[in-house]
């Protein structure tokens, strides 16, 4: 069986991910600034609950490479629509 994982660069996933934007609003950060801090939130709750439960918080990893996904996809689109400097003025 041939292995036909290829590494992803962040330009790569920016794209990817942005073609699976369905919002409506038409450029309004409301909503992905919204979702952004909802899963940050729900990413800091699995953090809560390892640290609360410890070993016998067995999901802890599926969960928190969930969550980080969902942060990282609104990320992506929050930072679409903000235009970016790289440099100083």
């Amino acid at each position: 069986m041939k292995d036909d994982f290829a590494p992803l660069s962040i330009m790569g996933y920016a794209e990817q991910a942005l073609t699976t934007d369905q919002r409506s609003d038409a450029g309004s950060l409301a909503f992905p600034l919204l979702g952004l801090f909802g899963e940050t939130g729900s990413l800091l709750s699995e953090v809560k609950k390892k640290h609360r439960d410890r070993a016998s918080y067995i999901g802890y990893a599926a969960a928190v490479v969930d969550e980080l996904g969902d942060v990282l996809w609104y990320l992506t689109v929050v930072a679409a629509m903000v235009p970016a400097r790289t440099a100083p003025a």
